[in-house]
């Protein structure tokens, strides 16, 4: 398992207080109405891209583990195909949000971010092992089994994140869904145990779960 350099005691309480009420952080990054961004594919990812990232920020800001994992920068592995054309709309449209974001409140970590291509089929496992990815983003895949990437992550202590709302019911651990026109957390419980999350009660309640 890789071991994460531990960041100042006082990081996780800058983060909490920047980010204590998520539901109104959801609230003010976006009104949902008819002029909504489109998505990369609107049956599979709801949520635009450009709406995913900013959130994974506030999201991992209530996981109790999270401080003292991340290292001196924020690393985002971008798990994508390059033969599906959904899924490196989506890679490139994650890379440019996390371009445009830091990771925290006065004291702020660099994001940084890498692509794992799973149509490489002999590298993309060392490619991700290598990565000392923080969290690992998964794109839209098309006839991929998602096993292998939640194996790994486990093995790797890696958060797993998603715009797919279908992939938390099969492992991954944390996503975004659509509710009555408004992002809608959604965790994998299991899952988010099984790579050492400790999301709190406030998260949990304002989530649903899977």
């Amino acid at each position: 398992m890789m071991r994460r350099l531990q960041r100042p005691a006082d990081l996780r309480g800058g983060l909490a207080r920047g980010m204590t009420r998520l539901g109104i952080a959801v609230s003010a990054l976006v009104t949902i109405t008819t002029a909504f961004p489109s998505p990369v594919n609107g049956q599979d990812m709801p949520v635009p891209v450009s709406i995913q990232i900013p959130l994974l920020t506030k999201i991992l800001a209530f996981d109790r583990t999270f401080s003292e994992r991340v290292g001196e920068d924020f690393v985002i592995a971008i798990v994508y195909q390059s033969g599906f054309r959904a899924s490196v709309l989506a890679r490139n449209q994650v890379a440019e949000a996390a371009d445009k974001i830091a990771f925290g409140g006065a004291g702020q970590i660099p994001v940084r971010y890498v692509f794992v291509d799973v149509d490489q089929s002999r590298s993309w496992r060392w490619r991700l092992a290598n990565s000392a990815a923080d969290v690992i983003y998964v794109a839209p895949l098309r006839a991929f089994d998602l096993s292998l990437i939640t194996t790994a992550s486990r093995s790797l202590d890696m958060i797993t994140y998603t715009g797919v709302p279908g992939y938390v019911a099969s492992g991954v651990a944390v996503g975004l869904d659509l509710f009555a026109n408004r992002p809608k957390i959604v965790v994998n419980l299991a899952a988010s145990y099984e790579e050492g999350c400790d999301f709190t009660s406030e998260l949990l309640k304002l989530a649903r779960i899977e």
